[in-house]
């Protein structure tokens, strides 16, 4: 393998970094309003709990720099809107 090619697999292993750290970055305050929002955190059973997560919904943010996925939390019980 040449150097360019070394270079180049480097890169895209640095992208992909950015990438998976921005996706957090945006995916934990999400999180935290859910669980503000609930009154408890994933599986946590509580007397304050109002409702109880249903899953996640897939959202994608296009940027200049990369195309992120972030997993809007879903609540259950007769809600139909997503949490966050």
């Amino acid at each position: 393998m040449t150097y360019s090619g070394c270079w180049s697999l480097r890169s895209a292993d640095r992208l992909e970094l950015v990438r998976s750290v921005a996706e957090r970055m945006l995916q934990e305050p999400i999180e935290a309003e859910a669980t503000a929002r609930i009154g408890a955190e994933w599986n946590e059973h509580t007397e304050t709990r109002t409702a109880h997560r249903n899953g996640h919904r897939d959202k994608t943010l296009s940027t200049q720099a990369a195309t992120l996925t972030r997993a809007s939390p879903s609540r259950g019980r007769g809600t139909s809107t997503p949490c966050c």
